[in-house]
């Protein structure tokens, strides 16, 4: 991913430095959004998880009215 700060060819030091530090910026933008995604995944796992250990002693109806809380 490469900024086109680092391409102007009339561009001095401090634009090619603002240009690599917002291409440093968009990399760790795309890790963050990888790792929600993870959690998000995880989430859904221990969800899913959660979901069948209190469906076999709660009705759904229980389960929905303590959701409201």
């Amino acid at each position: 991913m490469n900024h086109y700060g680092k391409y102007l060819p009339w561009a001095e030091s401090p634009i090619k430095y603002k240009s690599d530090e917002i291409e440093r910026l968009m990399w760790r933008e795309r890790e963050l959004k990888r790792d929600l995604l993870k959690v998000q995944n995880e989430i859904r796992t221990v969800e899913f998880e959660f979901s069948k250990l209190t469906n076999s002693d709660w009705s759904n109806d229980e389960i929905e009215e303590v959701k409201k809380v």
